[in-house]
């Protein structure tokens, strides 16, 4: 029974021969670094998870990966990586979520708008088609109407 290939290590490897300073890459390289890479981002998520379990947060934001790199002095060389996310509010003020978006009738409003003209034209085809004595050729308008 051979070994299990990692599921990146052919993107991981395809990654580092972009660089032209690397020249033969062992088989077993991308496997150990994609697995790094494994372990370190669930590290990072887990970690930051209880920043956010710790807050009673229901959401994990990029302010509580902030918070976890700030804490972790192995994690500094992110620090520049996250600088831009927002901070988390003190502890004593409840984390405010983003208000919900209020929907707007327009689309709806357009389409239904839309199709009531078209049923009322549809309607009055078949109306005059009706009124001079054809009522097959107003079924066929208004069937032809709708397709």
């Amino acid at each position: 029974m051979g070994r299990k290939a990692h599921p990146l290590a052919a993107r991981i490897k395809k990654m580092m021969q972009t660089d032209d300073d690397v020249g033969k890459i062992a088989q077993a390289t991308p496997v150990m670094i994609a697995r790094a890479m494994e372990l370190f981002l669930q590290r990072l998520c887990n970690n930051a998870a209880d920043v956010a379990a710790g807050r009673k947060a229901k959401t994990l934001t990029t302010s509580h990966l902030k918070a976890y790199v700030s804490s972790d002095e192995l994690m500094d060389f992110l620090h520049d990586t996250v600088s831009k996310a927002p901070d988390l509010p003190a502890d004593g003020e409840p984390e405010q979520p983003k208000p919900k978006r209020q929907r707007t009738e327009g689309k709806r409003e357009a389409r239904t708008s839309a199709e009531g003209k078209r049923a009322s034209a549809d309607g009055a085809a078949a109306a005059q088609a009706a009124e001079a004595g054809e009522p097959a050729a107003g079924l066929l308008a208004t069937l032809s109407k709708s397709m």
